[in-house]
């Protein structure tokens, strides 16, 4: 059968696919190959890896790791949006960065 003749044929189209809504990443899952997608995910480790340092370091002239440790502890406005925007839910992301805290310990 030909090509041409597959297009003639008396079955009736396939319905389209339903849209289905991205369900939220854990913190663990691998970044996507979306460019935006993996640049919140970045921006999210980067808070993740400010508020660990200002845990075992403690020097923060400037503030800033302070202020990732403590809206990262709080469930905080950078924390939240961070991770709306990265498709990753908040309080797995918290869960996550505690239980890597007690495996490094």
């Amino acid at each position: 059968m030909t090509a041409e003749a597959l297009r003639h044929t008396d079955a009736p189209p396939r319905p389209a696919a339903p849209a289905v809504a991205r369900p939220m990443r854990s913190a663990t899952e691998p970044e996507s190959c979306e460019p935006e997608l993996a640049l919140w995910s970045a921006a999210l480790v980067l808070l993740l890896e400010d508020a660990t340092d200002y845990l075992r370091r403690g020097d923060d002239k400037q503030g800033i790791r302070g202020a990732a440790y403590r809206d990262v502890t709080t469930t905080g406005a950078m924390l939240r949006r961070l991770c709306a925007h990265a498709r990753v839910d908040p309080d797995l992301a918290v869960e996550w960065w505690r239980r890597s805290l007690r495996q490094a310990a």
